[in-house]
């Protein structure tokens, strides 16, 4: 399968955020091509997939100068970083011939489960939907990963997805395909799921996840008191 995959970096450049790109990377183009994604344990993936990688960001707060070479490419669009996802998105339909999947996710995200790209490709095929992977960070006291997406009220938002070249088509001929909005938790948010939850059905099903880097997020759920069982 021919994957194209575009990554929004909206943080400041720093070693550590370069860092944080690095393993998003490593985590995507490893489940991918290698057929293995090791954070946190191995997983070895069902199939292999050819996987071009682009990371977008504003040119200014860019962390090219700490990942390695070889791992993406790069584009840098001037304005304001809170638009990346909606840059990745026109740089992608620019691109998008001769892929099977296009995806995109945010720069400390990565899917861990070994059919990602063949289950996304799947369900798409069965029903035009989109799969969004349960998001989960992980934290030193059981029970060890926390998802995170189902304590904000955020829904089916997973900072990823995927869509095959056919939904691809009918999305970017939708009126909102590009819309700048923030009625979805905020413009950044909006940018990458806004848009594709008005035009496919987005679900998350068991056993789908992805890694978050950190655990800020679940840190704030167990300050509001949430309790989990391991």
């Amino acid at each position: 399968m021919n994957i194209l995959l575009s990554i929004a970096h909206h943080a400041a450049a720093t070693a550590l955020r370069g860092e944080y790109l690095t393993r998003c990377l490593v985590g995507w183009r490893g489940l991918a091509e290698s057929g293995i994604q090791d954070f946190g344990g191995p997983c070895q993936a069902t199939k292999q997939h050819r996987l071009d990688i682009m990371v977008v960001d504003d040119g200014i707060h860019t962390a090219r100068e700490y990942v390695p070479m070889g791992l993406c490419d790069w584009a840098h669009v001037p304005g304001d970083p809170l638009r990346l996802p909606l840059e990745c998105r026109k740089l992608m339909d620019a691109q998008r011939f001769g892929y099977d999947l296009l995806c995109y996710s945010e720069h400390d995200n990565w899917p861990v489960t070994p059919d990602y790209f063949d289950q996304a490709q799947d369900h798409a095929t069965m029903t035009n939907g989109v799969l969004i992977p349960h998001r989960f960070e992980r934290i030193a006291v059981p029970p060890y990963k926390v998802y995170i997406d189902g304590n904000n009220g955020w829904g089916n938002y997973g900072a990823m997805w995927a869509v095959t070249q056919a939904q691809w088509a009918h999305w970017r001929k939708q009126p909102h395909f590009v819309e700048y909005t923030d009625q979805f938790a905020g413009p950044l948010e909006s940018g990458c799921a806004w848009s594709l939850m008005q035009t496919f059905q987005c679900v998350k099903v068991e056993g789908l996840e992805s890694e978050h880097i950190g655990d800020r997020y679940a840190q704030r759920s167990i300050s509001r008191g949430v309790v989990w069982s391991s």
